[in-house]
């Protein structure tokens, strides 16, 4: 067959004066039968493990490899990439190409365009710094050394104050809370294995040898990374104990009414908003000039065109529902949690008792529903199927991506378990739960990770050689992997939480992953920009074990590097912020109940 990839020299191209390279993506076709053709066809229909080879993507340098196919009018057109593959392409194959018309090509002499938005973002970032600066000098010259309070907002931005926010490993007020701290390492490597499975697009990309991946589905080990999109169901999990959990700590100082719902969204998108903003707000503009290469335009400027389209949904957090752009498409877990958090906050504010569990109840079946009913009625695979050309599009024309896999109604039985999971967490703190009865089923907690492993691991069958699932079984998958994943980490979680064991609650609960954590929200911002450039810039590589070792741990570290001065200039001094408003609010319903209680005192002091 063709390559299904293939490069000319990208620097030697451009190196010349009237250098152009094209990135073009084309179907093979025949005006006559072709036995070669009609193999490659039916190899490509296997398309859960096959790249379609019908439709190899090439990097031609057009003023070298195809000069007698340039007329003055013709530069970079359709007609000469067509010309030049079809004489190559009939020589060796006697195949022709039909060029598709998302073709970009770059020319040598191509000048940077700044505009208006590259200068707004500019002007944005140098003032969180300035800000960070001033606040620092304040802090160590007139705070530290007269020994005073000062503004209580500014002094958020201080960097010596955020760097040891950073490293703080003590533990919190609240001893309850401390239980939680396993959480934390669940988090960064959920986090890390993200950012693991994302940097695989690079080696579809640009894989020399491509049987290498197309052979990997054979591979157990390998098919732990093709199936690992469920781990996302982590996330909703512990995001639904915090809420919980937080919310009913926070009941026992304040009564809860229907007014504290749209205060602590407003906090919430406080909370998410400023870093994802800024990460955002680079991606619309900077982020075209950070390098460049033979599928630069192809990976990394359309995700920019796509972002100064529709950065708004991003903001206000529809983006898994309106957005199926290139613009930052991982950041779907951002928005669906955001509108999870909010049904969370009306479920635990407004419903009390057994109405609560009723309602909880009635939203699980609804999460287990829901990806079945999109499975069956729209023909979709029960699972997320990692195939090689959506990953390539970042799966933003899947199916499956788009009606399962990002929606919110569509995750909300694992967010619902965790929901359930910090209620009762927090309701057997306060009656002296003692787990200890309960050892002779250790080995029902220790069978929680295998457990979670073969469900995992239960995706494979989609990328097995023969015809597809019967929709039935599609739609028992659909329905069962999501809730039993969810359940295995809620168990999980609970165990440590009540110290059920020592052995794996000792690594869970180890302080460095506190420092870890914190800069793990910014580590899943970041690093998508980073597998988009290394995709934009990279040149053919022969895949092998050693190099995606390389490539992925490469990414997570770059990536929390990267995180840690994010944190400190910009998330740590917004959580400040929030701790700030929340500390006035207590304040204020201190000096409200004591106000109140002067009063009673009073008129009880007349009437006697």
């Amino acid at each position: 067959m063709p390559p299904q990839f293939q490069l000319d020299n990208y620097d030697k191209c451009l190196n010349e004066p009237d250098g152009i390279y094209c990135a073009v993506e084309f179907a093979l076709v025949s005006d006559v039968p072709s036995d070669l053709l009609t193999m490659i066809q039916e190899y490509s229909e296997n398309s859960d493990r096959h790249f379609n080879h019908t439709k190899p993507y090439y990097g031609i340098c057009l003023t070298q490899s195809c000069r007698s196919y340039i007329k003055d009018k013709a530069v970079g057109t359709k007609k000469s990439l067509e010309g030049c593959l079809n004489e190559s392409l009939w020589n060796e194959y006697k195949l022709k190409a039909k060029v598709f018309d998302n073709f970009q090509c770059t020319k040598s002499n191509e000048e940077m365009v700044i505009d208006g938005g590259d200068i707004a973002v500019v002007v944005v970032v140098l003032s969180i710094i300035m800000i960070n600066v001033i606040a620092s000098f304040y802090d160590f010259l007139y705070v530290r050394r007269n020994e005073k309070h000062g503004n209580k907002y500014l002094i958020n931005f201080s960097l010596a104050r955020n760097c040891s926010k950073l490293v703080n490993i003590r533990d919190r007020p609240d001893s309850r809370q401390n239980r939680l701290r396993c959480l934390d390492v669940l988090k960064t490597l959920t986090i890390s294995l993200v950012i693991v499975g994302h940097s695989i697009l690079p080696l579809v990309i640009f894989c020399q040898n491509v049987p290498f991946l197309e052979l990997s589905h054979d591979n157990v080990a390998y098919q732990l990374l093709y199936n690992g999109t469920i781990i996302v169901q982590i996330f909703f999990v512990i995001s639904g104990l915090l809420l919980a959990y937080n919310l009913q700590i926070a009941a026992e100082t304040k009564t809860l009414n229907w007014l504290e719902i749209p205060k602590r969204i407003a906090l919430r998108w406080l909370r998410l908003t400023p870093p994802y903003a800024v990460v955002l707000a680079f991606t619309s503009t900077w982020l075209r000039y950070a390098g460049s290469g033979p599928f630069w335009k192809r990976v990394v400027n359309d995700a920019v065109d796509d972002c100064r389209q529709s950065w708004w949904s991003h903001l206000v957090y529809i983006n898994n529902y309106y957005n199926n752009g290139q613009c930052m498409p991982h950041a779907w877990y951002l928005a669906a949690d955001f509108q999870l958090h909010i049904f969370g906050l009306i479920v635990c504010v407004l419903c009390k008792g057994l109405i609560r569990r009723i309602v909880l109840a009635g939203l699980l079946v609804i999460g287990v529903i829901a990806p079945a009913f999109h499975t069956y009625f729209q023909d979709l695979n029960g699972t997320l199927v990692l195939t090689f050309e959506a990953v390539r599009t970042m799966f933003v024309t899947d199916p499956t991506f788009v009606y399962v896999y990002k929606p919110a109604h569509t995750n909300i039985s694992s967010f619902v378990i965790g929901l359930a999971l910090g209620l009762i967490i927090y309701h057997l703190q306060n009656s002296n739960f003692d787990i200890k009865k309960y050892k002779r089923y250790l080995f029902l907690y220790y069978a929680t990770i295998p457990v979670a492993f073969a469900v995992t691991l239960a995706g494979m069958v989609a990328y097995r050689d023969g015809p597809r699932l019967s929709i039935y079984i599609r739609v028992l998958y659909s329905v069962l992997l999501k809730p039993l994943f969810g359940l295995c980490f809620a168990v999980l979680i609970l165990g440590c939480v009540f110290r059920f064991e020592g052995t794996l609650r000792g690594f869970l609960e180890a302080r460095v992953w506190t420092v870890l954590c914190r800069v793990s929200y910014c580590a899943y911002l970041c690093h998508e920009a980073f597998f988009r450039a290394i995709s934009g810039s990279s040149l053919m590589i022969r895949t092998n074990i050693i190099h995606l070792f390389d490539i992925t741990l490469g990414n997570v570290f770059i990536s929390f590097l990267t995180a840690i001065v994010l944190y400190i200039f910009v998330e740590a001094p917004f959580l400040g912020i929030i701790d700030t408003i929340r500390a006035r609010d207590t304040s204020h319903r201190k000096i409200s109940k004591s106000s109140l209680k002067d009063k009673n005192v009073l008129e009880a002091n007349t009437l006697i």
